[in-house]
């Protein structure tokens, strides 16, 4: 085919042959490849934007092309600014650690988006520390914000945490020493609770919204 194309126009086979493979390029353009476009934009998205001293928020960086269509990602890089206000890991978890204001920025494919976020006080944290001295909790009641977590510091003495039979109330923790255990709290409500192993040894988590 080839020799007979370059016999009819008065042209040698190899020019021919460089001919068809400029056409079959030219073919190929823009509008028939089979890639994905590049990242266009970077959306960083959130449940919260106002959250208070403690708490954790989960971040999400949404990506698009030229056209808005999503794309993967691969891999985001997340950052915040100041970090004396919110903290922010790998995976895009914002910790609120002052009260102020705060950047929150996802980069991918070289391209970044930002939120920004706002750090409260109310006085009642997400997180606190229960500790065991002697055959007592202390502080005998701890109140937190609904989804806190209560710390339970157990000493070389074994103690357990069990829980009253309460709708919300989180899983029992068995017999343990010398370790940390946390229980996080997602119910607005009132959970006593106790050791088995010191009878009358009892306190209980109040968790407000």
């Amino acid at each position: 085919m080839i020799s007979q194309t370059a016999s009819r126009f008065g042209i040698g086979p190899t020019l021919a042959v460089a001919c068809m493979v400029a056409i079959s390029a030219c073919g190929s353009g823009d509008g028939g490849g089979t890639g994905p476009l590049p990242i266009a934009t970077v959306e960083v998205v959130t449940t919260a934007t106002t959250f208070e001293v403690g708490q954790s928020v989960q971040f999400t960086a949404v990506t698009r092309d030229r056209n808005g269509s999503p794309v993967n990602p691969g891999t985001v890089q997340w950052s915040v600014s100041p970090t004396a206000v919110a903290s922010v890991n790998s995976s895009g978890l914002v910790t609120a650690i002052s009260t102020g204001n705060a950047t929150v920025t996802a980069t991918a494919g070289g391209v970044s988006g930002t939120s920004s976020v706002t750090i409260i006080d109310s006085g009642i944290p997400f997180t606190t520390t229960v500790f065991m001295p002697g055959n007592a909790f202390s502080p005998f009641n701890v109140t937190i914000r609904a989804g806190g977590t209560v710390k339970f510091e157990f000493p070389a003495e074994e103690h357990d945490v069990i829980f009253s039979n309460v709708a919300g109330a989180p899983a029992d923790i068995t017999v343990r020493t010398n370790a940390t255990v946390s229980r996080v709290f997602a119910t607005v409500g009132t959970f006593p609770y106790e050791c088995k192993v010191h009878p009358g040894m009892t306190g209980q988590v109040t968790v407000v919204p």
